[in-house]
């Protein structure tokens, strides 16, 4: 019984090696397989990239070569097709009044030189064989037709309003500078005033402006065009009353003045002719040096100009009040690299201009709201309400 238990297990033992052994060839033949299905997949992919970058290619070639049909096609057309090269060049000139437009009006956008430079790719592009004028003759195109727009301008029948001014003094001369603009152009409500309504009606240099001077230039305009319904200027003397000689069938011009420098002289007789205002202004002054060139130098106030000054006081009332915020909240990020002991070594001082900033931002507040209101929607029983209303908008608290 023994011998025959024994003989089935050895039969059984032979029977599980043959297997075994099978099972492995097995898997020795599909780790075969795999690894090839794995070279051939990877075969597959880099021929994948490959097509990609072909494909890519072909559609670069195939742009290029369409554009080059397009170039092709406008450059093949008949030159005398083009306004610009079928004229005939104006008596005088080399080049006809289409270049001659062309050119101008490219050169009051981009530059005289960028102008010509401009003209002369284009036409190369297109593959055309054309004169192509230089700056300077652009330049001086440009200067004539100034000069030429200043002859046309309003008839003694017009109602006109003029706007006088001193404008770009280069060296001791300064221009006496008049621009008009007919009052049937004026905008309504709502709306502002654009440069293309205005004409320049005279451009004077002269060293010395004086009440005689100006009136004297005032009259001889006069003459030319007929004196306007209206004046308008900055406030000066030397402007304002040489233009109560001026008079428009029988009626005498109506002299205006300029809000935003009225807003001005109403704001340097309310504060800047106090103390506490001059001495701020000093402490400005004083803190521009010290914080210039330093790593306090974003702290830095902006100069302020001579003239006008009460026209620009906004920015330098901003630059207080950004700086007391910076002052009083240590961890704002503009505060991050400088030491705080410098911080209120320099600047300290403006804690004690606190509530003066705050009432001087307040008397800004009213003429920037008071100006963006007339300027837009004119003067008349409405104004307090608006500006009242800008005012709230402004501020709500």
């Amino acid at each position: 019984m023994v011998q025959v238990c024994d003989k089935k297990r050895e039969k059984g033992s032979r029977k599980f090696a043959v297997r075994n052994a099978n099972l492995n060839r097995r898997n020795r033949r599909l780790q075969i397989r795999i690894d090839r299905l794995n070279t051939q997949f990877h075969a597959t992919q880099q021929k994948l990239v490959e097509i990609k970058k072909k494909y890519k290619d072909y559609c670069l070639r195939l742009e290029n070569v369409e554009a080059q049909l397009a170039l092709g096609s406008v450059a093949e057309q008949p030159t005398n097709s083009l306004a610009i090269l079928r004229e005939k060049p104006m008596a005088g000139f080399q080049f006809n009044l289409t270049m001659i437009a062309v050119a101008v009006e490219l050169g009051k956008r981009v530059g005289f030189r960028a102008a010509a430079d401009t003209l002369t790719m284009i036409f190369e592009i297109l593959g055309i064989d054309v004169k192509v004028p230089s700056h300077n003759a652009i330049e001086q195109w440009t200067l004539r037709f100034g000069v030429a727009l200043t002859k046309d301008t309003f008839s003694q029948r017009d109602r006109v309003l003029w706007m006088v001014d001193h404008s770009s003094q280069i060296g001791k001369e300064r221009l006496l500078l008049i621009v008009g603009v007919a009052l049937d152009d004026l905008p309504p409500p709502g709306k502002t005033l654009t440069f293309e309504k205005l004409k320049v009606l005279a451009m004077i240099p002269g060293q010395s402006w004086k009440k005689e001077d100006v009136e004297r230039e005032y009259l001889k305009l006069a003459i030319q065009i007929g004196a306007p319904e209206y004046l308008l200027s900055d406030g000066a003397i030397e402007l304002r009353e040489p233009a109560e000689k001026l008079e428009n069938v029988g009626r005498k011009t109506i002299v205006l003045g300029d809000l935003k420098h009225h807003a001005a002289n109403v704001l340097e007789k309310e504060i800047g002719r106090g103390a506490r205002f001059q001495s701020f202004l000093s402490e400005v002054g004083l803190t521009r040096n010290r914080v210039q060139q330093t790593e306090l130098d974003q702290f830095a106030p902006r100069t302020l100009r001579s003239k006008s000054r009460f026209m620009n006081l906004g920015p330098l009332l901003g630059w207080a009040t950004m700086v007391l915020y910076h002052l009083n909240h240590p961890h704002s990020q503009s505060r991050s690299k400088i030491n705080a002991e410098r911080m209120e070594q320099k600047l300290c001082w403006l804690r004690d201009y606190a509530s003066d900033l705050e009432s001087w931002n307040q008397c800004q507040a009213v003429i920037e709201c008071s100006l963006s209101v007339i300027n837009r929607q004119g003067l008349d029983c409405r104004t307090v309400e608006l500006v009242e209303q800008c005012l709230n908008e402004h501020n709500p608290n």
